[in-house]
């Protein structure tokens, strides 16, 4: 129980200072939960007489949330509690299985924090809250524990990437704040699963829109991982970050230009920086989905690149490995594609050691359009033992299988001698099988594997 007293003060000419007369009061009683069940409110005149007597009856639901509330008043007359009103609370709770679709977007004006969570990393007493329809983070104290807000769980199961923008400013001339995101899982613990980009260094005025780097959510594929383009499509999806300028850069095509060339294995396709088509200065990294190599002993990234000769351009390549959606690390590079003897693709086998037993491994192809006279070619690119690059390639030399836009898989051996040609479903079934030189299977739109006697090739058919 608590009892609140209110007093007047008033100067007595008697004693000569101030003295204290109490004019009302209130009384508390509370619950195990921490909710009035009773409030009595007191007059004093001369002597304390009772007011008001109201009380409080409730029930909670399984989260000791209140589910309903019924209030009663004090009749003196009738000597009884009278019954007034009963409250049902409509509570919503986010389980494990309730999420927000992507895109999110918030920006306070109405819906608050509701479903946030804060965290005071500086014992201020002073969290993220909100004032005049933004979210507003203030401190006292100087510290290295940072001031947490934790978004509502989103959904990111689907193997895509995803990017978080916001707009910030700081209130006061000359201060400096940094802010950083990171991601974490929907557990109790709020396991952290890895920062979202950089740390960003907030000055005062009005912020620039901050957006953090790409960060690639979904299931790891499996080592050996292979991408060759085929059909002018992408077996897996790829993505295109602008890092300086305004254009995008990369494109997925049936053949290159300036220089000419076919794509490097015959199917059709090849990927390619048209560092010919934008403002010079470009760079923009084109990114695979992430790669589990912990099942290769000697991993290894091999990819073909098509190289001229002539004067040397200034446009280049240089090749990343970003581990766990952690920051991207030069690998090789950079890789000047004209001023070469001879023309035409050649391999490139980079050891990948240093990222051995790596689970979530993601590639890297960092285009820069320094004058804009080459466009840099790639064609075939593969993680796997390193003993097996070269020897893939070369058994992928000897056979052609790619899909075409009408629903189709073409497949065409070495000339040699017939093959047994068997086609798969992305879940092992086999949709196809025959012997010869050359097919032309009608599937359904999907993921497919075409087997040549051991020469395997995965077909993206959409």
């Amino acid at each position: 129980m608590i009892t609140l007293v209110r007093y007047n003060r008033v100067f007595s000419f008697e004693t000569g200072d101030y003295k204290y007369n109490p004019t009302d009061s209130v009384t508390y009683s509370y619950d195990d939960h921490g909710n009035i069940t009773e409030q009595s409110s007191y007059m004093y005149l001369d002597a304390w007489a009772l007011g008001e007597r109201l009380k409080y009856e409730y029930t909670y639901d399984e989260y000791d949330n209140i589910a309903t509330e019924t209030s009663y008043r004090w009749d003196d007359a009738l000597s009884d509690w009278m019954s007034g009103s009963t409250l049902t609370y409509e509570n919503h709770y986010l389980a494990d299985n309730d999420t927000y679709a992507l895109p999110y977007r918030c920006d306070f004006s109405q819906d608050g924090l509701d479903g946030f969570d804060t965290e005071d990393g500086n014992a201020d007493s002073q969290v993220w809250h909100i004032e005049d329809g933004a979210l507003v983070c203030s401190s006292s104290v100087v510290s290295e524990a940072p001031d947490i807000l934790y978004l509502p769980p989103l959904e990111m199961l689907s193997a895509n990437e995803v990017r978080v923008a916001f707009n910030a400013r700081l209130l006061n001339e000359g201060d400096s704040a940094q802010i950083q995101m990171i991601l974490c899982s929907n557990d109790d613990e709020l396991t952290t699963l890895g920062t979202i980009g950089n740390i960003h260094t907030i000055k005062s005025g009005e912020g620039a829109r901050t957006y953090s780097e790409l960060y690639y959510i979904g299931t790891p594929y499996p080592a050996p991982f292979t991408e060759s383009f085929a059909g002018s499509m992408m077996s897996y999806q790829w993505m295109s970050d602008k890092l300086e300028g305004l254009d995008g850069g990369w494109g997925v095509g049936a053949q290159a230009y300036s220089p000419d060339a076919e794509s490097q294995d015959g199917d059709g396709g090849l990927a390619s920086f048209m560092a010919t088509n934008v403002d010079t200065g470009t760079k923009t990294r084109l990114t695979s989905p992430k790669i589990d190599i912990s099942n290769l002993t000697e991993p290894a990234l091999g990819f073909y690149i098509y190289q001229t000769t002539g004067e040397k351009s200034g446009d280049n390549l240089v090749v990343e490995v970003s581990r766990n959606n952690g920051a991207f690390e030069t690998v090789a590079g950079p890789l000047y594609v004209s001023g070469n003897e001879p023309e035409g693709w050649v391999q490139m086998i980079i050891p990948l050691d240093a990222y051995k037993g790596e689970k979530a491994l993601r590639l890297s192809f960092v285009g820069e359009a320094v004058d804009g006279t080459t466009n840099i070619n790639i064609d075939h690119i593969m993680v796997h033992e390193r003993a097996q690059v070269g020897v893939a390639e070369q058994l992928a030399d000897k056979h052609v299988a790619y899909a075409t836009g009408d629903g189709q898989i073409v497949v065409r051996t070495a000339p040699d001698r017939e093959y047994a040609i068997d086609v798969y479903s992305v879940s092992g079934q086999k949709v196809y099988a025959t012997r010869g030189s050359e097919a032309v299977v009608d599937v359904e739109p999907g993921i497919y594997v075409v087997d040549i006697e051991g020469a395997r090739y995965k077909i993206a058919v959409r």
